[in-house]
């Protein structure tokens, strides 16, 4: 095997992240837990309230469910930016070896405490 086999062999290998995981994790994004949202009749429990430049979702973590366009219409597996910023936060999901919490974007768990919030 040549020594270009073998690189592209390992450059192969490489797991590339998920755009939806890189979004979530970098964009600005403020997620805040039920407990703290003002929309108590909206947000349900377990639920949080996600705010972006773009606009407020209402995030079910657990479910995977979200009010953005992305998720209703295309229902991605891993669930939407929202869905998988919330899971990152609470720390429901393990944060992918790219990214460490303070290089997180801005408003990355300025409301969650995942030692007490998450949903494991």
């Amino acid at each position: 095997m040549s020594q270009s086999t073998d690189a592209q062999g390992a450059a192969a290998t490489v797991e590339q992240p998920e755009q939806r995981d890189v979004r979530a994790l970098t964009e600005a994004m403020s997620v805040i837990p039920h407990r703290l949202t003002l929309a108590k009749d909206e947000v349900p429990p377990g639920g949080c309230l996600v705010v972006t430049a773009s606009g407020s979702y209402i995030v079910e973590p657990d479910l995977g469910a979200c009010t953005c366009g992305d998720a209703r219409h295309r229902d991605p597996d891993g669930g939407c930016k929202h869905v998988r910023r919330a899971r990152f936060e609470r720390g429901d999901d393990a944060l992918p070896g790219f990214v460490a919490p303070e290089d997180c974007g801005p408003g990355f768990r300025d409301f969650i405490d995942p030692d007490t919030e998450g949903g494991r």
